[in-house]
Formats: structure tokens, C-alpha cells, sequence
């Protein structure tokens, strides 16, 4: 059998003067609770603590003695009640008092993080054009880069001046690519090409 089933089942094995005498404050019941609880048995005892004050006084000593707030028990047994709703006052003071006193209970709330994020990035700017401009930068800087490594070398002449055979003739087969030309050679040269091209003759120097 369950706790609870024995508990009830003895409580009707009981009288109700027996239940009233025997009754203490459960685990976890405020003592204003108990207070009315108890007054109910002894209603239904015939305990008429109302009307006589002895029996007042042997209700209210039953209600102290029973009190699992040892605190709360020294404080009550200083004091001496004309009236039962007198404890009652104390006691819903004293519960008001501690309600203030506790902090607001605070509603922990659950945050899916990867939620979040999502909503960040929906709200924040997205900058495409500016990342597709860097890119386009640096694919330019790659490729100047590998040009800039396939073009030979140019070769200094006697007179201090560099020219290409084959950027003249327009191709590399010619076999006058490496040699190294004079200033004399070099006009002729250029001469050469603008006629090729259909420049206007000049005579040369």
C-alpha cells in the first residue's frame, strides 16, 4: 500500500478529537496553512477554542508545540493572544513580509544560438559587389604577375638601349632575335618596320 493510502486509511481509524490532538504541520505547508487546518479539526473535535478562553489558550499552545519553524515557535511562545485571528494577522504579515523580501522569480528562457545567427545574417548588408571587386583585383594582380614572368627579358645594347627582334617582326623565329643591335642598327631597324606598316617615309638622320 501506498503512504498516502495508510495515511488515510489510519486517519479514518481515528477519531476526530484523536486526529485534532495528533495533528502536526506537514513538510512544506506554511505555517498560516496549518493554522486553519487545525482550527478545522478542532471544530470538528469540539474543541470550542472560540467561545472559551482556556480552551483558546490550550489551541493556540497546540498550534505552537506543532510548528516545524523552530524560529517561528520561539516567537510565538513570548507572546500571549486575546484572540485567534490575532496569530492569524501575525501570520499573513509575516508571509507578505517574505514575499517582498524574495527576489521576483526570473523566467529562464531557452535561445537557440544557431537561430540567432540565422537572423543576424538575414539583417545584416551583404557587401557581393565589393567582395566580387576584390576578387576581380586580385585575379588582375595573379595575372599581370604571371605575364610579367612569361616576358623575356630585354637584353641592354652597347648604347645603353634595349630592343626585342622578334617584338619588331612580330613573331620569334628570327634568327637575329639575340644579337645585340647598335644605335645605327637599331634606326634602320625601326625604319624597316614603319615601312612595313605603311608609315609615311622619312629620310633618315
Amino acid at each position: 500500500m501506498s503512504k498516502l493510502f495508510k495515511r488515510e486509511y489510519c486517519k479514518s481509524k481515528l477519531s476526530e478529537a484523536e486526529r485534532y490532538y495528533t495533528m502536526t504541520q506537514r513538510k512544506g505547508e506554511k505555517a498560516l496553512a496549518f493554522l486553519y487546518r487545525l482550527n478545522l479539526a478542532a471544530e470538528r473535535a469540539g474543541v470550542y477554542f472560540r467561545k472559551s478562553s482556556k480552551k483558546r489558550e490550550q489551541h493556540l499552545r497546540q498550534f505552537v508545540r506543532n510548528l516545524s519553524d523552530e524560529s517561528l515557535k520561539e516567537t510565538l511562545q513570548s507572546h500571549r493572544f486575546k484572540k485567534v485571528v490575532d496569530l492569524e494577522y501575525i501570520l499573513k504579515q509575516r508571509e507578505e513580509l517574505r514575499q517582498e523580501d524574495s527576489p521576483p522569480a526570473r523566467v529562464q528562457q531557452t535561445r537557440d544560438f544557431r537561430a540567432d545567427n540565422v537572423v543576424r545574417d538575414r539583417l545584416k548588408p551583404k557587401r557581393r559587389d565589393r567582395a566580387f571587386v576584390a576578387q576581380g583585383d586580385a585575379e588582375l594582380d595573379s595575372e599581370e604577375h604571371e605575364m610579367s614572368e612569361d616576358l623575356p627579358e630585354p637584353r641592354t645594347g652597347t648604347s645603353g638601349s634595349s630592343f626585342a627582334q622578334e617584338d619588331l617582326d612580330g613573331g620569334g623565329s628570327n634568327p637575329r632575335a639575340d644579337v645585340v643591335l647598335t644605335k645605327d642598327e637599331l634606326i634602320h631597324e625601326v625604319f624597316r618596320v614603319m615601312e612595313r606598316v605603311g608609315w609615311p617615309q622619312r629620310a633618315p638622320p
